[in-house]
């Protein structure tokens, strides 16, 4: 729209009524989210009808998924320690965002910019509100899967998303999916089942597992953090 502001149209098949409720929703309590989240901050209408909102414009930014990058890591400077920073300040914001009744739902490396080593929330009219919007998004690599119900709806839930955090930083930092690599004990069973099994990358079960050789090592990570990752997974 301007040097600092961008609008976000909405596609025609969406609910409209329903993203206006939670778009205006948002903007009512702009002032208690944390400053790195780029939420609607003026609804946007055309002939009088709701199409969309305005927010902040990102600069220079990129989806954290460039944190799996070598090449980008080396160019911009990244060490480790600073990948770890950077995932460490998400999930603080993502805990802050918890603690006013928020669930992202979608918690994934392409739903998160960075810029530098600053992190940035986007995409929140998907967003939900515990007891008042339920989220309309998520990834299925980066979903819990206790979140399936035998109905075929997803439970939204801070501790399923705590969770889905974790298999987020896990990626970010070891640049592998933690139920990544080939299972040679049955190399046809999909990510999501592996998921299920708990059949991880760390734990009982490594040794089952070939690590493609592009993946460096992740033994600069703490014992502490290999250990709660290997709890979680």
């Amino acid at each position: 729209y301007d040097a600092k502001r961008v609008i976000k149209v909405f596609k025609k098949n969406v609910d409209l009524a329903k993203k206006e409720q939670k778009v205006k929703f948002f903007i009512s309590i702009k002032s208690q989210l944390p400053q790195n989240v780029i939420g609607p901050e003026e609804i946007v209408t055309v002939n009088g009808s709701f199409v969309g909102y305005a927010m902040r414009k990102l600069v220079n930014s990129e989806d954290l998924h460039m944190l799996t990058k070598t090449k980008y890591l080396t160019a911009a400077r990244l060490s480790n320690q600073d990948v770890l920073q950077i995932i460490t300040d998400l999930g603080l914001h993502l805990g802050k965002l918890h603690s006013t009744g928020v669930i992202v739902g979608d918690v994934s490396d392409f739903n998160f910019q960075m810029n530098g080593k600053s992190d940035y929330f986007i995409d929140v009219d998907s967003w939900g509100i515990e007891g008042k919007f339920q989220p309309d998004a998520y990834t299925e690599l980066f979903t819990c899967p206790d979140s399936y119900m035998a109905n075929g709806s997803i439970n939204f839930s801070k501790e399923n998303e705590n969770y889905n955090f974790a298999v987020l930083a896990f990626n970010m930092l070891t640049r592998i999916h933690p139920f990544g690599g080939t299972y040679l004990p049955d190399k046809n069973l999909s990510t999501l089942e592996r998921m299920k099994r708990k059949i991880s990358i760390v734990g009982r079960y490594k040794g089952d597992i070939k690590i493609p050789k592009i993946i460096g090592s992740w033994k600069w990570i703490s014992p502490q953090l290999e250990k709660d990752f290997i709890e979680i997974f």
